[in-house]
């Protein structure tokens, strides 16, 4: 229990001669809501009681205990017909919305950073698991860009809780007030909660075990589960290009190496990045508001970049003899050929695109993307020759 139950005078009851269960204390606002949670909760008049009504009341709670938030979601079945109501896609809610500004917008009611981080992380991250269809929820949603469904749809109930709680986030800093230092205090709660609810400048914790050696990669990409995930060309024996499995000699495979989860995270760096574009472009006229979006921004995209597995692979690549290369060229058995991913799939290409153009505003910050993101053609080109030595591994 921390400081902030005391202050809201959620607090403990037990009664020691009857050796009763510890009870929380409740305002009485919240009955018509979740009632006593199952005998859980005490209910007290404050001194300031007004009969006014209990939403605000339980997000004020939720903001200043987290053993409300717990004991709130572990009763939810006491509470399931109110507790429906907090049910609806991100886009399509007001209930949530609503409330969340009213007890974290600066001149409404002041907060902490903190307590930003348990509306935003901990209530909505709660709020998704009491919701047992909220991963269908999120992968079918009808999404206004058309480039969306496709996307949403390919990430797993663990990455669509993530972006539940962006979605939201994202939703809230386009809420505005009057005051412009107001909102740019808010915004920075946000952003700070933001930054809380997951690694995004490294989303993907590969281990390094599969780069440790020349041996250690070979065995790796030798694994046909690895290799089949992730395939880049293959080639027959006369050093054509092929696509029947059965007549190549010669396999590439890529590195990173991906799979469904990795995948996943990849997909929901995406996503939010095309979140945060747009809530730059709804703010292109606050550059206060812009920089505080420009950081977590390229923070997605050095996650995306993932520079230091990239760099793993070079400097293993580096450490190759001419030999290596020599006897890997006159191998006629199956071999095997780890090449550097692209930071960014073909596939994924248009939708970064579309939403980089919605950056208009910050033209600089623009051109850093394409380049760091090598989304311009004569940049690949450049890329490929100097890098040429250090983006294969020879295996056989």
């Amino acid at each position: 229990m921390t400081w902030s139950d005391l202050q809201y005078s959620i607090s403990f009851n037990r009664d020691i001669l009857k050796n009763t269960p510890f009870k929380i204390n409740i305002p009485m606002q919240l009955e018509r809501i979740v009632h006593d949670l199952g005998g859980t909760c005490h209910l007290y008049e404050p001194n300031d009681y007004k009969d006014s009504e209990g939403w605000p009341t339980l997000f004020e709670a939720c903001k200043l205990s987290s053993c409300f938030i717990k004991l709130l979601f572990a009763a939810k079945d006491y509470w399931a017909y109110s507790l429906m109501l907090l049910w609806n896609h991100p886009n399509d809610d007001t209930l949530v919305t609503h409330n969340l500004k009213q007890v974290l917008y600066p001149s409404i009611s002041s907060s902490t950073s903190q307590e930003y981080e348990q509306l935003l992380v901990r209530f909505l991250g709660e709020l998704y698991d009491s919701f047992d269809t909220a991963g269908k929820a999120i992968r079918e949603y009808p999404y206004p860009n058309q480039d969306l469904p496709e996307f949403v749809k390919l990430i797993n109930n663990s990455d669509a809780r993530i972006f539940w709680i962006v979605l939201y986030i994202c939703k809230l800093l386009k809420e505005e007030g009057v005051s412009t230092a107001d909102n740019l205090t808010y915004s920075l709660g946000i952003i700070k909660a933001f930054n809380k609810c997951h690694t995004w400048a490294k989303p993907f914790h590969i281990s390094k075990e599969q780069l440790n050696s020349l041996r250690s990669f070979r065995d790796t990409i030798f694994n046909d589960e690895i290799m089949c995930e992730n395939i880049a060309k293959l080639w027959d024996p006369e050093g054509q290009e092929t696509d029947d499995m059965n007549n190549a000699m010669t396999i590439d495979v890529f590195y990173p190496f991906m799979n469904p989860d990795h995948r996943s995270k990849q997909i929901l760096s995406i996503l939010t990045f095309c979140q945060l574009c747009d809530v730059f472009h709804h703010h292109r006229k606050n550059a206060d508001i812009r920089e505080i979006l420009r950081v977590s921004i390229l923070q997605i995209i050095e996650g995306l970049q993932a520079n230091e597995e990239r760099g793993w692979f070079r400097e293993l690549a580096a450490s190759q003899t001419k030999s290596r290369l020599e006897n890997w060229r006159k191998e006629k058995g199956l071999k095997r050929r780890g090449v550097l991913r692209h930071i960014i799939e073909p596939s994924d290409k248009n939708i970064i695109l579309s939403h980089i153009d919605l950056l208009e505003a910050d033209p600089g910050l623009q051109k850093v993307l394409l380049q760091t993101l090598q989304l311009n053609e004569e940049q690949q080109v450049t890329t490929k020759k100097v890098h040429k030595k250090y983006n294969h591994i020879y295996c056989k």
